[in-house]
């Protein structure tokens, strides 16, 4: 299953974010295995595999053949040598892509080669860190033993980045024009659905295909919102703009820039469109050609669906205003926030949220 995984501490001294590494730990897909309790690799093994195959992960290329995850990524697959060196350099990459407010409590980051569907991947996970554990000066094989019966070890993000895909880019071997059939990596983050920036941009140098319903509605409203601002009529607000647009996505359909275009046409100032030398069509190919320039795996038809997260919402008995609280209902499946009854006083309820979560203490 696995070939070779190493397990990074992080953790803030002050300011600073510092990470502490665990040595390489060889699983049964090398030749001589370190890693002797079974559960110990089906427990990371079944996470990615798990990921790989969930339908909120999204798909994911890299900005540009110079980044330095690339050649990390690649000398990973080598021998464990090349895995020590690279995945410390990963570890590293992410520290510096990390601020005070983007981690507000330690964390471990787990690095592993493996094949998924038959593929080489390298699986790089962000996994809450339990309290209980006890890291010294060694991450041992016995840190990652205590992490496996605690529900406090949750996987908060997970990148799962494939070999093959990710080298045929490097040598510049892909067909022009087949970007969005070319993935070079998995995304999931079970905190942000919509996933931290950070993580995907700063972090592994990414960019997301827009090829799901989803993200094509995402991207179509917010760069049909921008470009239509110079021509729309003096009383109308750009967020009329959003709400219509998302109101057209609701229900899931095949559409395109000049029919998203056309949605909003009355509310468009004519004169200010002939002044520029445009039409309605003519203003949604401009558009059109702007998100393209921003990202290639952008289509001028698609199929697309607006549709917000799920909430949980708690509001007071009489819905005056007085209580109003809402989450992701995601972050209650994913025990990141919790709400019920008061067992020891029927008259209370209680909400717990973890303080990961949370940007600024309450004074």
């Amino acid at each position: 299953m696995i070939k070779h995984l190493r397990l990074f501490y992080f953790y803030k001294n002050g300011t600073t974010i510092l990470n502490d590494a665990g040595n390489v730990l060889k699983g049964t897909a090398s030749n001589d295995p370190t890693i002797t309790n079974p559960i110990v690799e089906s427990f990371f093994y079944d996470h990615a595999n798990n990921c790989n195959n969930d339908q909120n992960i999204q798909n994911f290329r890299f900005q540009n053949t110079y980044t330095q995850i690339i050649p990390n990524t690649l000398h990973s697959f080598g021998t464990i040598e090349d895995f020590e060196t690279h995945s410390q350099m990963i570890a590293d990459k992410l520290g510096n892509s990390l601020t005070n407010s983007t981690m507000r409590n330690d964390f471990y980051l787990v690095i592993f080669s493996t094949k998924l569907d038959d593929r080489n991947c390298l699986c790089i996970f962000r996994m809450e860190a339990n309290t209980g554990i006890q890291v010294t000066d060694e991450i041992t094989l016995k840190t990652l033993e205590k992490m496996l019966p605690d529900k406090k070890s949750r996987l908060q993000k997970a990148a799962i980045i494939f070999e093959h895909e990710t080298k045929e880019f490097s040598l510049g071997n892909e067909t022009e024009g087949n970007e969005r059939n070319c993935i070079h990596s998995k995304i999931i983050d079970r905190v942000d659905p919509g996933i931290s920036g950070y993580f995907f941009r700063n972090f592994l140098d990414s960019y997301r295909v827009i090829d799901k319903p989803e993200t094509s509605a995402k991207n179509a409203i917010e760069a049909i919102t921008e470009g239509v601002v110079p021509y729309l009529n003096d009383e109308v607000d750009k967020r009329e703009i959003e709400a219509m647009l998302r109101k057209d996505l609701s229900v899931q359909k095949s559409t395109s820039y000049r029919s998203l275009v056309g949605v909003v046409s009355s509310k468009l100032n004519n004169t200010k469109l002939e002044d520029n030398k445009l039409d309605v069509d003519g203003l949604a190919d401009r558009i059109y050609e702007q998100a393209k320039s921003r990202n290639n795996t952008v289509v001028p038809s698609f199929e697309a669906r607006y549709q917000f997260p799920p909430k949980v919402k708690i509001t007071d008995i009489h819905d005056t205003g007085e209580i109003s609280i809402s989450f992701y209902a995601a972050l209650r499946d994913w025990g990141y926030i919790t709400w019920g009854p008061d067992k020891f006083d029927e008259n209370y309820s209680i909400l717990r949220i973890d303080n990961s979560l949370i940007k600024d203490n309450l004074n």
